[in-house]
C-alpha cells in the first residue's frame, strides 16, 4: 500500500505517481526506463477513460 500521508496533497493533485521498490543508491537507468513505461501505460489508460 502506498500513500502520501498528507505530504504535498495540493501539489500532487492531478499527478500520476509511480512507486518503485528500489532505493535511490541502487536506482539505475533501466529502473528509470521501467518507470517511464509505467507512466506511459497509465497515461494511455486514463486517456481512454475520458
Amino acid at each position: 500500500e502506498e500513500r502520501l500521508s498528507n505530504f504535498l496533497l495540493w501539489q500532487s493533485a492531478n499527478s500520476l505517481l509511480c512507486f518503485y521498490d528500489v532505493y535511490w543508491p541502487s536506482f539505475r537507468k533501466r529502473d528509470f526506463l521501467k518507470i517511464i513505461k509505467m507512466y506511459q501505460r497509465r497515461r494511455n489508460e486514463l486517456q481512454h477513460l475520458e
